[in-house]
């Protein structure tokens, strides 16, 4: 594999930028959802932290194998990136994918994420 291409394989969001595992569970205790065809969005607003913080989730139940969890977060993560920047501060917010119909096209995916984004309130 080219070095670009396993740079970018790897290429998600930065540690400090993902959630730990008890801030996943205050999330998932205190945390609004908001959901859409692909996604379930859970977000709690106003945390201390001065930053944006995000997590993804694929169950095992849906996505059977590691490979086809990991390639889901992968995803998600990618296409979340741009957004990172726009994002409300003082926000931890964790995608759970949903089970899909069949194999989403990257572009639905984005759009999708974006407007789960905008109706949470973490876009303007």
């Amino acid at each position: 594999m080219r070095k670009a291409a396993i740079a970018s394989l790897y290429n998600m969001l930065p540690r400090s930028r993902r959630l730990r595992t008890s801030e996943l569970n205050v999330v998932m205790q205190k945390g609004r959802a908001f959901h859409s065809s692909f996604f379930i969005l859970r977000v709690l607003l106003g945390v201390p932290d001065g930053y944006f913080k995000l997590s993804a989730v694929a169950p095992q139940k849906i996505f059977k194998s590691a490979v086809a969890r990991n390639k889901e977060r992968r995803r998600i993560y990618e296409a979340v990136r741009p957004l990172v920047a726009d994002a409300a501060p003082n926000a931890h917010a964790m995608l759970i994918a949903k089970k899909p119909e069949e194999e989403a096209a990257f572009d639905a995916i984005k759009a999708d994420i974006r407007s789960l984004f905008v109706k949470a309130g973490l876009l303007k």
